[in-house]
């Protein structure tokens, strides 16, 4: 780009002067309109972040409330399972113990589990002792005493004991 030489340029003359303060006020018209653009421009970019700052703080209040709804169902489906736990081994006649360990996600399941695990702890047949053989009994008699004892008085019995010590 050249810059222009101010001698050979040609200095405006009277008529030219007001042309040239037409050209200065449209400048400045400009210069004015770019700064208020300016301004406002940066009005919107703090607005814009001020925007991205709430919409991320909603964000994360969505995803709590998400989460928190997910921890509810979750507990509320463990306690549906351990009811229906409860159901099956209270029909069943099992411990709570035993209710403890009853598996399965339906009721079904667990019922059926309830049945594996009945069969699996139903106590068996008493079984009979052969008949000939019977335990011997080895029983002995309790002592008697032979003699009475020497002093039954307490007192005296101390002061023995006392004594002897």
């Amino acid at each position: 780009m050249t810059v222009p030489d101010p001698e050979t340029t040609k200095k405006p003359e009277m008529g030219d002067q007001s042309e040239l303060k037409a050209l200065e006020a449209e400048r400045d018209k400009w210069k004015a309109s770019a700064l208020k653009n300016d301004k406002r421009a940066k009005d919107n970019a703090d607005a814009a972040s001020k925007l991205a700052a709430l919409e991320d703080q909603q964000k994360s209040e969505l995803q709590k409330l998400t989460e928190k709804a997910e921890q509810a169902t979750r507990e509320a489906e463990a306690a549906q399972l351990q009811l229906l736990r409860v159901e099956v081994a209270s029909a069943k006649g099992l411990t709570p113990l035993q209710a403890k360990r009853l598996q399965g996600g339906t009721r079904e399941e667990i019922e059926s589990d309830a049945d594996d695990l009945l069969a699996a702890f139903k106590p068996s047949e008493p079984t009979k002792p052969p008949a000939g053989d019977k335990p011997k009994a080895r029983l002995q008699p309790a002592g008697e005493p032979e003699d009475e004892p020497e002093e039954t008085d307490p007192r005296k019995l101390a002061n023995r004991i006392q004594t002897n010590w």
